[in-house]
């Protein structure tokens, strides 16, 4: 959690690590759940209750203490919380792409919606209460390295 030491991740760990019983899941892991997007905005609880436990907590440091993520850790895909809301998701594969597939993967799926940035691409997801985009990061050989969702206003 942006702004929040790793005191709270250890507390989180620790509520975690009390839970008598999994709670039922809905869908499996995060990244396999129909549409991505609406991993974005949700709740800790929500997150805890449709996925279970993570495989993996961890605190993400920023470059100013404001900029510090708490991260669940899933099969396939990790989620970044700001306070109690998963503001970004970095995903194994989205929109029929997968890390590790080429460049122009990401053309043939978006067209002239994706914005090639030269080491990465953005897609902004329309028609949403808040802005959201893709991030297809590009490795040097040009092969996804990695796909994110997030709140670009974060």
């Amino acid at each position: 959690m942006r702004g929040v030491g790793a005191a709270c991740v250890w507390t989180l760990c620790a509520v975690l690590a009390a839970a008598q019983e999994p709670p039922e899941r809905s869908a499996g892991t995060p990244g396999k759940t129909g549409d991505p997007v609406s991993l974005i905005g949700l709740s800790l609880g929500e997150a805890f209750s449709r996925f279970g436990p993570p495989a993996a907590v961890y605190a993400l440091r920023g470059e100013a203490p404001w900029q510090d993520d708490v991260v669940f850790e899933y099969a396939d895909a990790d989620l970044f919380f700001f306070k109690d809301r998963v503001w970004q998701a970095r995903l194994k594969a989205a929109n029929g792409i997968k890390v590790g597939d080429a460049r122009v993967a990401v053309t043939l799926v978006f067209g002239n919606a994706a914005e090639d940035r030269g080491s990465h691409f953005v897609v902004t997801v329309p028609n949403r209460s808040w802005p959201v985009e893709y991030r297809y990061s590009l490795d040097a050989h040009g092969r996804v390295s990695s796909i994110y969702l997030y709140r670009p206003d974060y």
